[in-house]
């Protein structure tokens, strides 16, 4: 997009202006941000960078050091860089590249005739052998709506995530079972104490609403530990509004 955006490159998905791009997959590329930050914001609990989608490889450097490398567009990179972190002025810089160049003939001639590849029959351009030893959408190497264009981005989220002596990390919802019009639901709410020396008293709240309306609420008492811990809210819904398949019915 920005290449676009600067007038480096043509819309890609239009006539046959993919081709014109491959040159982008040969190349890495920087990404630099700069931000301030007060000295209250830098928090002795920690202070996670999170980065929703890096597409591929990616070396993370911030205030000219080296905090990481992420080689999944899958899943988020996350880490406590408040080591890294100074008072006033900041600079995150991201190298970013297709990972195109991290796999080599060994890598994929196990599996090189059971790769799917339409420049071996019909398409010259499209595809590419090394696609299934990365983790990225593997469409960008040839679908309908382009013949092959590699991505080599970041997308979503980023953001800095400044803790708190308690931090809520994950919640999980399960249907366990449906029966005479009553949900048994497992809810378990992960919660992580990043106080390093004691024990401490907590409660936690736990609300579920629809259209502004609280369907549940539960709330508990717990000794949170140093570390990580798991708290059981699950519970059992009277009446629950079920999703059907489009054309079978209301999806709430």
């Amino acid at each position: 997009m920005p290449l676009i955006e600067n007038g480096i490159i043509d819309e890609p998905l239009v006539a046959d202006n993919s081709f014109k791009c491959d040159w982008i997959e040969e190349r890495s590329w920087w990404f630099k941000k700069s931000f301030n930050l007060k000295k209250e914001e830098i928090s002795p609990y920690g202070v996670e960078l999170f980065i929703e989608m890096l597409d591929i490889h990616a070396d993370i450097f911030l205030n000219g050091n080296f905090i990481g490398h992420h080689g999944s567009a899958m899943y988020p990179f996350q880490k406590n860089v408040r080591p890294f972190l100074i008072e006033g002025k900041n600079t995150l810089l991201i190298r970013l590249t297709t990972g195109l160049e991290q796999v080599i003939d060994e890598d994929i001639a196990p599996v090189r005739e059971f790769v799917s590849c339409e420049w071996r029959s019909r398409r010259e351009g499209r595809g590419d052998d090394r696609r299934t030893m990365l983790r990225k959408p593997q469409y960008v190497f040839g679908w309908d709506q382009s013949p092959r264009l590699a991505t080599c981005a970041i997308a979503g989220d980023v953001c800095l995530n400044i803790l708190d002596e308690i931090v809520v990390r994950d919640i999980r919802f399960e249907t366990i079972s449906i029966e005479d019009n009553t949900a048994k639901i497992l809810a378990e709410v992960e919660i992580e104490s990043r106080e390093k020396l004691f024990a401490r008293d907590c409660s936690v709240t736990f609300e579920l609403k629809k259209d502004g309306r609280t369907v549940h609420s539960d709330r508990r008492r717990f000794v949170g530990q140093i570390g990580r811990n798991y708290i059981d809210f699950s519970f059992t819904l009277e009446n629950p509004e079920l999703w059907w398949p489009n054309g079978y019915g209301a999806q709430p």
